[in-house]
């Protein structure tokens, strides 16, 4: 590549660019926490067997099942679903966000365009180019995560559920 083509890259990155950029790595971030979020929901209904499947399931798991079958256990089981709920619908609305980011790079890159009509630079154009391209990929990317993320939460939301219920009927016996 030759060297204006490069600093047409960097003078895009610093700009426009570096906000999908940094939207990306904050995405990430809600990414990881949903994820840890589902995985101590997880350890809490699966500690070394299968919680939801009641007492009758493994005998041998008293004290987990004295940890987890109290007010305490159940309070601590709902606050990671709350967070694991709450992140996850941020990262997911930040993911859908991406493609509208990269339209409206394009948009702020072509109104100038527009202006010059006579002298059309092509650097407002390949900064229009640029900007979608980044926000197309980040959502690729972040779309395929989800795919994978949403079915862990809907099968812990499923399993705490599962657990809630039966929890309930057994504290409702005599």
């Amino acid at each position: 590549m030759n060297d204006s083509i490069l600093s047409v890259y960097w003078n895009n990155f610093i700009s426009f660019d570096f906000l999908i950029f940094i939207l990306a790595a904050v995405n990430v971030y809600f990414l990881v926490h949903s994820l840890r979020q589902s995985q101590s929901i997880a350890a809490i209904l699966y500690p070394k067997g299968y919680l939801p499947g009641g007492w009758e399931s493994y005998g041998d798991m008293k004290q987990h099942y004295d940890e987890v079958m109290n007010l305490k256990g159940e309070q601590t089981l709902i606050e990671h679903r709350r967070r694991m709920n709450l992140s996850y619908t941020i990262f997911e609305n930040i993911t859908t966000i991406f493609p509208l980011l990269g339209i409206l790079g394009t948009v702020i890159s072509l109104i100038p365009m527009v202006q010059s009509i006579g002298t059309i630079e092509q650097s407002l154009f390949f900064s229009a180019l640029t900007s979608t391209f980044w926000g197309i990929v980040f959502a690729i990317i972040f779309k395929g995560i989800n795919g994978y993320l949403e079915a862990g939460i809907g099968e812990a939301e499923k399993n705490i559920q599962i657990f809630l219920d039966r929890y309930s009927t057994m504290v409702k016996q005599p």
